[in-house]
């Protein structure tokens, strides 16, 4: 909340958004977001991947695939679609900051248009397994 209003003399017309101004520091929030998805992620895993190998003692079934695989490949798709969305956007912000980016209509159009799909590749991720079904 801070960064928000801290940032607020420097807001104006971007390119494609209406945006922070300044140079390099309003990325801030979008690093932090990266970096805390990455290591929530991680968490997940790791203590799906204990409380799996815990109760696979119990089970008969030992070659099956786990649900801490599951959960791992799940978290994967999830983590890349969130990185296929918000990377470009990070890119695009320094690369403008820097003043190079404005001769790269590709790049740009990718990360404007990846910024609003987050949600569609999210329903991806979401009825992926319900489509390729679940491994046995």
């Amino acid at each position: 909340l801070v960064f928000a209003f801290v940032g607020v003399p420097y807001y104006d017309n971007a390119l494609l958004w209406c945006n922070n101004t300044a140079r390099y520091w309003p990325e801030i929030p979008v690093i932090q977001a990266i970096v805390f998805a990455t290591l929530i992620m991680c968490a997940i895993c790791i203590d799906v991947r204990k409380k799996s190998r815990a109760s696979l003692r119990y089970s008969s079934r030992r070659n099956s695939v786990t649900l801490s695989d599951m959960v791992f490949v799940q978290a994967c798709w999830f983590t890349g679609a969130f990185y296929v969305t918000w990377i470009p956007y990070l890119a695009i912000q320094y690369m403008w900051s820097s003043g190079k980016a404005y001769d790269m209509y590709g790049f740009i159009l990718y990360a404007s248009i990846s910024v609003p799909l987050q949600g569609f590749w999210n329903f991806v991720v979401y009825v992926r397994p319900r489509y390729f079904g679940r491994p046995k």
